[in-house]
């Protein structure tokens, strides 16, 4: 069974994203995007700081499932509130271009933060998620200074 566990755990991370994206328009239309990518970042956090203390806390692998489940929030409305973002404020002409950069810088962090990983795992084993929520925190300091630098008004689209 622990062959498959982390299939199973990715499979119920994805299953809660696809049921964000399924949610959006209803739940969260109507939320700025700054505050979107705060709820994200601040989700990751919670999600990164519990992940290492679940099987000492006795939380077994249900535990496990329910915090993957929180990545539908720390991912999965990450990507919805970058289109949102985007769309609400780059002219059409330029989307194509802010979409490229955008996922390429994600694409890029994410690469650079999974090798920056590996041997923090070998170092710290189950305890090196908590750097994750560090990275977390760091996003929201980010997405802090992003929203007190962009312009307030959206294009109206």
């Amino acid at each position: 069974w622990m062959l498959t566990l982390p299939i199973g755990l990715s499979t119920a991370a994805v299953v809660a994203e696809v049921g964000t994206f399924l949610i959006f328009q209803r739940v969260f239309a109507h939320v700025p995007g700054r505050t979107l990518f705060a709820i994200a970042g601040l989700t990751a956090m919670v999600r990164w700081l519990v992940f290492p203390f679940i099987f000492p806390l006795g939380l077994g692998v249900p535990g496990f499932f329910g915090i993957q489940t929180l990545h539908a929030l720390s991912t999965g409305l990450v990507i919805l509130a970058v289109q949102k973002v985007i769309s609400e404020s780059i002219p059409e002409e330029r989307i194509g271009a802010a979409q490229g950069i955008a996922y390429f810088t994600n694409g890029f962090s994410m690469a650079a933060v999974t090798l920056l990983c590996g041997p923090l795992y070998a170092w710290y084993g189950g305890h090196a998620f908590l750097f994750m929520a560090g990275i977390a925190a760091i996003g929201l300091v980010f997405i802090g200074l992003a929203s007190r630098s962009t312009p307030k008004r959206a294009l109206g689209r």
